[in-house]
């Protein structure tokens, strides 16, 4: 008898749980949670991001290679996101992060990238470093960060940050210099 209320309760429970998803994945639901100041982009703002995000990445590549940076990659994707440019210069290894604006409104660039994102450069830095094999007492490894304001129809305004974070990424070093 016992046994038997047991396993009724279980099974509306579990009838419950399996209603309660139901009704979160149906159509139209997830709308009407979502809160009415976040607006969703139009497909347009997606893509003009996503274009001078590209756009930006191309000019710090130019950038970095007119001061005598040798390119090792570009948008090298990893299980936890993407590094945007690692570079050489010399004997040392820079991982840099590319921010671009339109305005600097919302204030600079590279003051998106919170120490949330340095762990996870770091993170896929070190598996580069190891895929590579990297490893070697004569190279140094370094964190940039290339903030770039580019009005439309104007020419971009480029900022270099060397050494923008720590590797531990708990201090971050985000001044000009």
């Amino acid at each position: 008898m016992v046994q038997r209320k047991v396993s009724g309760l279980w099974t509306r429970l579990g009838q419950a749980w399996r209603d309660l998803l139901a009704e979160w994945n149906a159509p139209g639901v997830r709308e009407t949670r979502r809160s009415k100041s976040k607006r969703e982009p139009e497909e347009k703002e997606v893509l003009d991001k996503d274009l001078l995000g590209r756009q930006g990445e191309d000019e710090a590549a130019r950038f970095l290679e007119s001061k005598g940076y040798h390119i090792m990659g570009r948008n090298l994707r990893f299980r936890i996101g993407e590094l945007d440019i690692v570079a050489r210069q010399g004997n040392c290894i820079v991982f840099l992060e590319v921010k671009t604006r339109r305005t600097g409104d919302a204030g600079e660039p590279y003051e998106a990238v919170k120490p949330v994102k340095m762990r996870r450069i770091v993170s896929m830095a070190e598996i580069y470093i190891r895929r590579e094999k990297l490893e070697s007492d004569e190279l140094v490894f370094r964190f940039d960060i290339i903030s770039i304001v580019w009005p439309e129809g104007a020419a971009p305004k480029i900022e270099h940050l060397e050494n923008a974070f720590d590797a531990n990424a708990k201090y971050p070093r985000l001044t000009p210099r």
